[in-house]
């Protein structure tokens, strides 16, 4: 029979994240088997880089993914389960044959981490799991294997978006410019407002009032139309200072004014003259001689480092790449070796070229920071 073969780019890109249904689902999905041992009934449905994919190993993961739809009030159809369970058998071989030849591992620890947690989020000790999954038909090793091979899906995802991920000076820019515009938006600024203010005695009557505020609203015309404020100040103010220094309020904080004050000149530009005004007091006509906000700065502690990689591999132990990077080390601080020079050599990433790096995965690495590039 022939038998697709199915490359490790083809169905990158549609991995899912599998893990976190995985180790959260209820015990009844996770004592479902994703593979049974091939029968003389069984065949072989995809080969994924020599390593082939069975027709129970789609039936048994189809069965999982029908209980799921189920369970969530999907009406997905038998056929579109099946394709999903296919699309999802290759995609996890794949990565799995990805995360061997990066020298990707799974300890002991994060298997028994990964066991507790899902032991945990069914309420149950890590004892009581293994019992309760034995009585459902699967074996301790059988699901901790699972978890292994989610547990090794995850890292590879994690590590493939990691190398991804490049941040432009363009973007910095646009970054710390944008905390200055916020940073500057919670700082007040200092006003200089002059006023003229038209009082109104308590126990006024409504005639009266009116008298006032046609007196008031005369000023404010009249300051509109260009005349002198100051000297309008002086001719109608009736505050106790007679609008000495042309009504003048002097340079302060917006928090030291009237909310009233604030609230009537926030719109207003340098020269801006208010609305009537009304307070207690009477009818104020108010003027914005000067803004004046302090320096807004960001600073910001950039640190500037080189970067050497080794990444892990089946050609690569990790003792072995801690072992070439101590090597380095000891080569660079004793002068024999420029960090640049070698990063450039033997660094295993994208910025291997400059020999500096901002983000990314970090598998075994020596970083040393620097005064200058």
């Amino acid at each position: 029979m022939n038998k697709p073969f199915f490359s490790r780019s083809l169905f990158w890109p549609k991995c899912s994240l599998f893990l976190a249904a995985f180790v959260w689902a209820p015990l009844s999905v996770l004592a479902q088997p994703s593979a049974l041992p091939i029968r003389s009934a069984d065949f072989v449905v995809a080969v994924v880089n020599s390593e082939p994919i069975t027709n129970q190993e789609v039936q048994a993961l189809s069965l999982r993914l029908q209980r799921d739809a189920r369970a969530q009030g999907l009406g997905t159809t038998l056929s579109e389960i099946k394709k999903l369970a296919l699309e999802q058998l290759i995609n996890d071989k794949v990565q799995i044959q990805q995360a061997a030849s990066l020298g990707v591992v799974v300890d002991e620890a994060a298997i028994n981490q990964a066991e507790s947690s899902v032991a945990s989020n069914n309420q149950l000790s890590v004892e009581a799991l293994r019992a309760r999954l034995q009585q459902d038909g699967l074996s301790v090793n059988s699901f901790r294997e699972q978890l292994r091979q989610q547990l090794l899906l995850t890292r590879v995802r994690e590590r493939e978006v990691d190398n991804r991920i490049r941040i432009s000076d363009s973007e910095i820019n646009q970054f710390l410019n944008e905390q200055i515009q916020r940073q500057a938006t919670k700082i007040s600024s200092d006003v200089n407002l002059a006023m003229i203010l038209i009082g109104v005695p308590e126990n006024s009557t409504p005639d009266q009032i009116k008298i006032l505020e046609d007196r008031a609203q005369s000023a404010l015309t009249r300051a509109r139309n260009g005349e002198d404020f100051a000297s309008l100040a002086a001719a109608f103010s009736t505050t106790p200072d007679r609008g000495a220094n042309g009504g003048a309020m002097g340079l302060r904080p917006l928090d030291r004014y009237p909310e009233l004050f604030v609230q009537a000149t926030s719109a207003l530009p340098v020269g801006g003259i208010s609305n009537l005004v009304r307070s207690g007091a009477g009818f104020h006509i108010l003027k914005v001689l000067q803004r004046q906000s302090p320096p807004t700065t960001l600073l910001v502690t950039q640190t500037r480092a080189r970067h050497i990689l080794l990444r892990p591999s089946a050609q690569l132990s990790q003792a072995q790449a801690m072992e070439q990077l101590g090597s380095v080390r000891r080569e660079i601080l004793s002068g024999k070796a420029d960090f640049a020079e070698v990063a450039r050599r033997i660094s295993q990433d994208g910025s291997a070229p400059q020999g500096v790096i901002l983000v990314g995965p970090i598998l075994a690495c020596l970083s040393l920071s620097l005064s200058k590039p």
